[in-house]
């Protein structure tokens, strides 16, 4: 598992669970008509629905990994593809697997790794290898505000005498804040003008935010 077991609690047991993992595969696996030197482990592929942008993230709805395994020609064929999902917002020790060569695997937005291997029918288990996978489909938080405030705000509409500034302020619980509009000042006249700016995470979510406001008469 290279230096996972260098992390966190969560990692070293992770680590644990796997290597046990492994030995039961070997133990459980039934071996079927086939050369008795196949001594071959399959081999597996981990291929994202959708590539990661320039900051390593994705942020897809429903997106997942596809994992695919190939046994060795004239070998004893795949029995299984396993992968073990760790991260802050999956559960403990979440452990996938099918019965086929092939596996697609969802997981919860952050930042997971993913331990992944596959059997085949004669024993042999492929090395554990992993692929980070960080995925945010939540757009950030924009709040805009105007002032200074209307000169009456008990009138209807109220207004204002001097030019207003629209200040932003952005936030991003994920993959964090990318860019947050800077403040706009505005010094047209007229009632009901609004301003609309956008902010961006590091996922390339996007978020509209449209300040209502008035200008002076």
């Amino acid at each position: 598992l290279g230096n996972v077991g260098d992390l966190d609690p969560l990692f070293q047991s992770a680590e644990y669970y796997l290597q046990m993992w492994e030995k039961s595969l070997v133990a459980a696996a039934t071996i079927p008509p086939a050369p008795d030197d196949d001594n071959v482990a399959p081999t597996v592929t981990a291929t994202p629905a959708s590539p990661a942008n320039g900051n390593g993230w994705h942020k897809d709805p429903g997106f997942f990994v596809k994992f695919d395994a190939q046994d060795n020609p004239g070998g004893a064929g795949v029995k299984g593809v396993f992968v073990f999902v760790v991260g802050p917002n999956n559960p403990p020790f979440d452990l996938r697997r099918s019965d086929e060569a092939t596996l697609d695997v969802t997981v919860n937005e952050g930042k997971s790794q993913l331990f992944y291997t596959a059997a085949d029918l004669n024993g042999n288990v492929n090395e554990l290898q992993t692929i980070d996978v960080w995925l945010d489909t939540t757009p950030p938080t924009i709040d805009g505000t105007a002032s200074p405030p209307p000169a009456n705000p008990a009138a209807s509409p109220p207004w204002n005498k001097e030019d207003v500034t629209v200040a932003f302020a952005c936030s991003d619980a994920l993959s964090g804040v990318a860019s947050c509009p800077t403040p706009v000042v505005v010094s047209i006249e007229g009632a009901g003008l609004s301003v609309t700016a956008y902010a961006f995470d590091l996922a390339g979510n996007r978020t509209l935010s449209r300040t209502l406001m008035t200008s002076f008469a």
